[in-house]
């Protein structure tokens, strides 16, 4: 899990208040969205979704579940469990 306070993540919440066609296009392909913005390839099996906040909606994100052991490599377990997602795709 990761807050507003995360760099790459504080311009993307920026931008998409400033600019209605990129925030229409992180909304409809988020996973693409990030590609392009980091350069980088999100890996298999990591889903990128972004939900538009609402005065009716309240969004409760909870931390991952344990993996099992060997799933992830102990650098992604790391960045895991200190709440950086981020970090699994964006080296």
């Amino acid at each position: 899990m990761i807050d507003n306070t995360h760099p790459l993540l504080a311009s993307i919440v920026q931008k998409a208040g400033q600019d209605p066609d990129f925030r229409s296009r992180l909304l409809a392909d988020p996973r693409k969205v990030l590609e392009e913005m980091t350069g980088k390839p999100i890996p298999e099996g990591i889903s990128v979704e972004v939900h538009e906040a609402s005065p009716v909606l309240v969004h409760i994100v909870l931390p991952p579940r344990q993996v099992e052991e060997g799933a992830l490599s102990e650098k992604e377990l790391q960045a895991l469990s200190a709440g950086d997602t981020w970090t699994v795709f964006c080296k």
